[in-house]
């Protein structure tokens, strides 16, 4: 397993992950890409007490391309993207379902 910006990549990973950590994590950062999304967002938004529940917006956003790219990356294997993930199978399941994502 290596090690690279804080995220542990499980040796069994797939190359393309791997690499995408490897080579986008080190170049700009997740949190700088966040940053802009955030700053592009702030900037259409004319009055920011018209937001509500933006913490939860982004997470459930994140979360559910999070889990939906790694379930692509895994090949559509479910005990591959939670290996991946660092979550268990049930839990894969129950954040599927609840976040509404199409497996199918």
């Amino acid at each position: 397993m290596t090690k690279v910006v804080g995220v542990r990549v499980p040796s069994s990973a797939p190359h393309s992950l791997s690499f995408f950590f490897e080579n986008t994590l080190k170049v700009s950062g997740i949190s700088s890409v966040i940053d802009q999304v955030l700053d592009d967002f702030f900037l259409i938004q004319k009055n920011i007490d018209d937001v509500s529940e933006l913490y939860w917006f982004v997470i459930h956003e994140v979360e559910r391309a999070l889990i939906q790219k790694t379930f692509y990356l895994a090949e559509r294997n479910k005990c591959r993207t939670s290996k991946i993930l660092g979550i268990s199978r049930n839990t894969l399941n129950a954040k599927i379902k609840s976040l509404k994502i199409d497996i199918t």
